[in-house]
């Protein structure tokens, strides 16, 4: 695939708030000029948009705003009208590709796009610690906060370690959409942040792997030569000038810089600071200035035009960079431009940017600031930087080629929906991926439980015939023969089983693998000691039939071993992206599989045979006595203390307590129905 699949092709870039002029607002805007020079059709979609956000028209894009008739409305209703406005969008528009602008975004975004066959990526330009930092102490991120605060100064020294004060209201709300945001991250089919710091932090919240991709200009400041002489306009002929860009805020640390700029005041008579920004710390910063009597040092000059910044960069003998942030935009500006830029060590220097002499990090302190200024000005740098890795067209060209890539496993937009055997294909490559991932044919953690676990009530020689029924990649067949095992595998998919024999021929062991259906096993009555379906129920067009089956080839006094749904869990792994989905009625279950089997098979990680059955202790126990099962033992039962680790370390004490209740009882809070059945 390559960008001409991008030509005609709908593409929606929905943002949050278009309504300030920002560096995330930049980015947006610039990457639908980028689509939009690559041929596609783009819509900017947003909940609320002003001009100045356009940089007073410096852009010329259009801009249609959700639910703006709702704007004057209860915050509730106003979110609930903004979902289904987007969502009709959507639908109006039938993008292949859907962009999100940040976290907040893909909370609309979920709701918009469930039970469709759409789906969508998201930047997220900064840390949530900045950006959202009542929610970093929501519940569902307190055991990743500490280790997250502490591994960056400005986390730090902005967010206390104590939660402020606040409303029951306001706290619940914040608990809600924090998991909402949870909730929609996750769904997000790619994640796209400006450093390795934010790709660290995205996995911890969130638990999803992003992709950290930087870009910060337009190709044209590498060759720009300045159209205004902003020292003669300031006029600052005659001086050494320091420049600051920002949008004026506690956190970009300008106080810092003033007090750092009085120290350089002390040592050099020929200098100035230039600081270009509006914003709600302005008049405190103006009142500082003339605390420290550095008034006629330092110019305020305000919102700077877009036609005028490259200049003013440009004009600077040295540019100052003190914020909290690991990424930002102007600084990389001002190093294309070839000046030398002094940033606070939390700044990311990554391998383009190591040993560049332009560069020049400081502690946020002031000494450390002065120090580092000083050195700044005073040091001859003659050497390019060769900044050509952060432009523009390299930083799009880097995510268009992932999101080309989420159009080619959506089948969206490209050759209409996929059909039967491109599923089977991609389903296949989906799961040798994962198997990968976990490294060549790794000891199976949960057979190798397993089996200590069965040993605790049956006494086991090692030898017995044990039947992996679903075996799939061949992982536990492998295993068990690997054991001193006579194992057996069989799956109803041949590529499985293909994989599987050439996998066990490398590794010289030999498990009996054969092609069948669960319901029809071809094998005679009582030969197996143990049968293992892992995973299998749940996928079987007739589970009934299925136990029977187990029972008829189990030995008496075999073992069952199943692991299946659990219908109570709220989230689950068989239907990506669809918390709460066991809960609703079988037929809405089958009418929604359906619907996602033919337009949108990725949620399904495009299996021919998605899960059709959700079980509760109660009836999968019940079933199997029908069928001859008449001892049982579920986790509880059998698991040691010792084993009980991570999230599991609390039951712990109350482990003898939780044996004392009834096995279905105890069970309805796993993720999973496992049960472990004796055929009498």
């Amino acid at each position: 695939m390559d960008f001409e699949d991008l030509k005609n092709k709908g593409i929606i870039l929905f943002c949050g708030d278009l309504s300030s002029v920002g560096g995330g607002e930049r980015v947006a805007l610039e990457e639908a000029k980028y689509l939009e020079k690559r041929g596609a059709q783009v819509h900017i979609l947003a909940l609320r948009f002003s001009r100045g956000a356009s940089f007073n028209g410096a852009y010329k894009l259009d801009v249609q705003v959700i639910a703006e008739k709702s704007f004057r409305k209860t915050v509730p209703i106003k979110f609930i009208a903004s979902i289904f406005d987007l969502r009709k969008k959507i639908k109006e528009i039938n993008p292949s590709i859907i962009i999100s602008q940040s976290v907040d975004c893909c909370i609309y975004l979920y709701f918009a796009t469930l039970l469709t066959p759409y789906s969508y990526s998201t930047h997220i330009h900064g840390t949530i610690f900045w950006l959202l930092s009542d929610r970093v102490y929501a519940f569902i991120h307190r055991k990743v906060f500490n280790e997250i605060r502490e591994s960056v100064i400005g986390h730090k020294q902005f967010i206390p370690l104590k939660r402020p004060k606040m409303s029951l209201a306001k706290r619940l709300k914040t608990e809600l959409t924090a998991v909402l945001m949870y909730i929609g991250v996750r769904k997000a089919k790619k994640i796209f942040v400006l450093s390795n710091q934010m790709r660290w932090e995205v996995s911890k919240l969130y638990g999803k792997e992003a992709i950290a991709l930087k870009g910060a200009f337009h190709p044209q400041v590498l060759n720009y030569k300045p159209k205004l002489n902003i020292k003669e306009k300031l006029g600052l002929e005659d001086k050494r000038v320091i420049l600051n860009v920002n949008r004026l805020d506690p956190r970009k640390r300008v106080d810092l810089l003033i007090k750092a700029f009085k120290g350089i005041c002390e040592k050099f008579g020929d200098v100035a600071l230039v600081i270009g920004g509006i914003g709600p710390d302005e008049g405190r910063l103006k009142e500082l200035a003339n605390q420290l009597n550095l008034a006629g040092k330092i110019n305020f000059v305000g919102y700077i035009k877009e036609e005028e910044l490259w200049d003013y960069y440009a004009g600077c003998d040295v540019f100052v960079h003190p914020n909290w942030a690991d990424y930002a935009i102007a600084p990389f500006e001002a190093l294309a431009l070839q000046k030398k830029v002094v940033w606070s060590t939390e700044m990311e220097i990554d391998e383009t940017l190591e040993g560049n002499r332009h560069i020049f990090a400081a502690n946020p302190t002031v000494d450390d600031f002065v120090k580092a200024m000083e050195k700044a000005l005073t040091t001859e740098v003659t050497e390019k930087n060769d900044m050509s890795d952060y432009t523009w067209d390299m930083y799009f060209e880097k995510i268009t080629r992932e999101l080309l890539s989420v159009m080619r496993e959506m089948g969206s937009g490209l050759s209409g929906y996929l059909n039967a055997e491109e599923r089977g294909k991609l389903c296949l490559e989906s799961t040798i991926q994962r198997e990968l991932k976990r490294g060549p044919y790794y000891v199976p953690h949960e057979c190798d439980t397993m089996l200590r676990r069965v040993g605790t009530f049956k006494s086991l020689r090692g030898d017995e015939r044990v039947l992996d029924l679903g075996c799939g990649t061949g992982q536990w067949s492998i295993y068990l023969a690997g054991r001193g095992f006579e194992a057996h595998g069989i799956d109803i998919w041949s590529d499985y089983i293909e994989i599987t024999k050439n996998e066990a021929k490398r590794r010289r062991f030999h498990p009996l693998l054969v092609i069948g259906q669960a319901e029809q096993l071809p094998y005679r009555d009582d030969v197996f000691d143990i049968v293992l379906a892992c995973s299998v129920l749940e996928h079987v067009s007739d589970w009934k039939k299925t136990i029977a089956e187990v029972a008829r080839v189990l030995k008496p006094g075999g073992v069952a071993y199943f692991s299946t749904t659990n219908r109570f869990y709220p989230t689950q792994g068989e239907v990506n992206g669809f918390p709460f989905y066991s809960y609703l009625p079988q037929k809405i279950k089958d009418w929604i599989t359906h619907r996602i089997m033919e337009k949108n098979p990725a949620r399904l990680d495009y299996t021919p045979y998605p899960a059709r059955h959700w079980f509760t202790y109660h009836g999968l126990r019940k079933g199997l006595v029908r069928v001859g099962f008449t001892r049982f033992y579920d986790t509880f039962d059998l698991v040691k203390k010792d084993e009980l680790r991570r999230r599991y370390y609390l039951l712990k004490p109350i482990l003898p307590l939780l044996r004392r209740f009834p096995p279905s009882f105890r069970n309805i809070p796993l993720s999973g129905t496992l049960i472990y059945a004796i055929k009498g």
